[in-house]
């Protein structure tokens, strides 16, 4: 929740970008299926200063496996369409989506169990601080944890609903990263009134 803090009142602005990868199931961790992207510029007392960005990566080698999270239902992105990459490409494309979006500015990472999102794109060999100068990495569940006092990790769907956002398509990552998204300026929203009450 530091992390968090540290950003929301550091009185700069911060491009807010929520990362989500889907895998092929818990065995097969290398097998990247997808990578959403949901950015947002932030600042201070004002919130999202313009829209967000949204970005799917879908892994071309592996279209054909199923996403064991979805083996009963189907779930298509909610948002804009998807960009399909090679496995090769993976990291070159992400490293073109925060260029675009966070050259040269401070940007607050934030995901649901982001270290195996990250942990998943440095066994790809994607390190996503050999291209981002000023980068904080927050994870969405801990800061719940700590706002709520709560020792239970809380998964992502039951954290929109908890935080009034659609919890609609999870398990696809751009519908994630746009939940990841929503949820990370409740909580940032959250520390800014908490902040300004003690003041």
């Amino acid at each position: 929740m530091e992390t968090m803090k540290a950003a929301v009142l550091s009185h700069k602005e911060v491009v807010l970008v929520a990362i989500d990868l889907e895998v092929a199931d818990s065995v097969n961790l290398t097998q990247i299926l997808e990578v959403g992207l949901a950015i947002q510029p932030w600042a201070q007392n004002v919130g999202g200063i313009q829209l967000p960005s949204y970005r799917q990566f879908v892994v071309e080698e592996h279209r054909a496996i199923k996403n064991s999270f979805l083996a009963a239902i189907s779930h298509e992105s909610l948002y804009a369409g998807e960009e399909v990459v090679l496995t090769a490409e993976l990291g070159d494309t992400i490293h073109a989506a925060f260029s675009q979006h966070c050259q040269g500015k401070s940007t607050l990472l934030v995901g649901h169990s982001i270290d195996h999102d990250l942990g998943w794109l440095r066994d790809h060999g994607i390190a996503l601080s050999d291209f981002l100068e000023d980068v904080r990495v927050c994870d969405i569940a801990q800061v719940h944890q700590a706002m709520q006092q709560d020792h239970q990790r809380t998964g992502l769907a039951r954290m929109a609903d908890l935080y009034g956002t659609d919890s609609t398509g999870n398990h696809v990552a751009l519908n994630d990263a746009v939940m990841t998204l929503e949820i990370a300026k409740c909580q940032m929203r959250r520390i800014m009134d908490t902040a300004s009450s003690v003041a």
